[in-house]
């Protein structure tokens, strides 16, 4: 029996969707390696990574892709292999056809790239779709879609079922969350972490002026090196927030404008779909609606817009 799976492989997440099932897996695009003498060896995979104690200067956490490039097919074609087999325990996919979605406009070089992951991981049949054709609800209509994830951001206008203008931009949720430790940092003299930048920015994060979120944040003071609890508002962190959002509404604006002017009115006739990690932001409906002069919309389950549009191009 023939097993139809499509794949959504990010910076963020690799998630696998089985047709007649739904998603079937979901965990971390992320590897721990070891160096030892001159080779690396992997420690953990996936969901694993996170019970690795990251006290070892040897170890190196990382995701084989960024901004929707792939930086190592080897070891992107493992960890999808990892999935495979722990969702169907085999060895051997002679039997399966997988769809990986990509970013729109990507050259062949590129696309050859993802190609040779799921040859890897033992996948014979192999097809690409531009992940913005997976979100895509509309077989006629003319829609622009946004999707803003954790390192990228995939923008394109579509019109019967075709990409008919699109780009890639190398911004998305890692960009907001170094500029908010930026931010903080300079301003409360202290070191944060990561973790905490981005557990700041789900918190109160919000693209509305005058929201009134506010929460404290531990870190640890440059001069004392003692902990210390630091006030975080919104407001303090809007522009580091606000500077991505602009950028990508910048560059949207762009494809509308270039569009036909039958197209553009298309356009005011639907609504615009905000997808991605990102999406979720409080106030980026009425911030793009408003930046756009378009109806705006997030879905629900709007992080996995990609992996359950599956379900339609399969």
């Amino acid at each position: 029996m023939k097993i139809v799976l499509g794949i959504d492989f990010g910076s963020e997440n690799l998630t696998i969707f089985k047709k007649g099932e739904g998603v079937i897996f979901k965990e971390p695009s992320l590897l721990c390696v070891k160096k030892t003498n001159n080779n690396y060896v992997v420690l953990a995979l996936g969901e694993g990574v996170k019970k690795i104690k990251d006290d070892d200067i040897n170890q190196i956490i990382f995701s084989p892709l960024a901004e929707g490039v792939v930086k190592s097919v080897e070891y992107a074609g493992l960890l999808l292999k990892y999935a495979l087999n722990k969702v169907f325990k085999v060895l051997i996919f002679k039997n399966f056809e997988a769809s990986i979605a990509v970013p729109c406009g990507l050259g062949k070089e590129e696309t050859e790239k993802y190609i040779r992951i799921l040859k890897l991981a033992g996948i014979p049949k192999i097809n690409i779709i531009p992940s913005p054709l997976c979100i895509n609800r509309s077989s006629n209509a003319t829609s622009l879609i946004i999707d803003i994830g954790t390192a990228k951001t995939d923008i394109a206008v579509i019109q019967s079922g075709e990409i008919i203008s699109g780009a890639t931009l190398g911004l998305g949720g890692y960009n907001i969350d170094a500029m908010i430790l930026q931010k903080l940092s300079e301003k409360h003299h202290a070191y944060f972490s990561e973790i905490s930048a981005q557990k700041i920015k789900e918190e109160i994060g919000s693209l509305l002026p005058n929201d009134k979120g506010a929460t404290q944040l531990v870190g640890i003071d440059m001069e004392e090196n003692n902990p210390h609890n630091y006030p975080v508002n919104t407001n303090m962190i809007y522009s580091q927030i606000e500077t991505v959002f602009a950028e990508i509404v910048k560059v949207a604006k762009s494809l509308i404008y270039e569009l036909p002017e039958n197209l553009k009115n298309d356009l005011s006739q639907t609504s615009v779909l905000i997808v991605g990690s990102s999406a979720r932001m409080t106030g980026a409906e009425t911030y793009f609606s408003d930046k756009l002069g378009l109806k705006c919309v997030v879905p629900d389950n709007a992080e996995d817009a990609v992996a359950l549009g599956f379900r339609y191009v399969l």
